[in-house]
């Protein structure tokens, strides 16, 4: 299986759950799922993680690898496309409120429902579905479900490609 990794995926593993220096084996497994294509993230993802700057190094040293299957205009073009009709489909899975906050694009968990679909993946996001599947502020896993996209949390991710020991 192939996935699209969003910001607070990346963020929880190296920050709260496989720290570098404590899961080197880990990281050295994610880096060739990188490397090897097995791991995705828009561009978006890629801007959005500045903390810990351990981790938005390590993401700028692999970006050509976590970007490459969408480059050049075609791709482009398809993925805008994309989001504009999740953004119609579901306007509440971005919060709209503050759109000036420079480090928070809106459209960024839209980025990465589209890659997921035009790529056909599987998502890995912290973010949890909500209990009422009906309710507004949708979080990538309801649009997932609505969308037939698997999604899973970065700890099913790493028992479902035995990246732990």
């Amino acid at each position: 299986m192939q996935y699209v990794f969003d910001t607070n995926a990346w963020i929880c593993a190296w920050k709260e759950r496989y720290w570098p220096d404590r899961f080197p084996l880990v990281w050295e497994r994610l880096d060739n799922a990188v490397n090897k294509g097995v791991i995705v993230s828009p561009p978006d993802v890629c801007d959005e993680v500045k903390y810990p700057e351990s981790l938005a190094q390590w993401m700028k040293e692999r970006r050509g690898a976590l970007e490459l299957p969408m480059r050049g205009a075609q791709c482009a073009r398809e993925v805008e496309t994309e989001i504009a009709r999740l953004v119609g489909e579901y306007p509440d899975l971005s919060d709209w409120s503050d759109v000036s906050d420079a480090s928070k694009n809106p459209f960024t968990d839209y980025g990465v429902v589209a890659w997921a679909k035009i790529l056909n993946r599987a998502v890995v996001t912290e973010e949890k579905r909500k209990r009422d599947r009906n309710a507004a502020d949708k979080k990538i896993p309801d649009v997932c479900d609505k969308e037939r996209i698997k999604c899973f949390s970065t700890q099913e991710f790493m028992g479902r490609e035995r990246m732990i020991d």
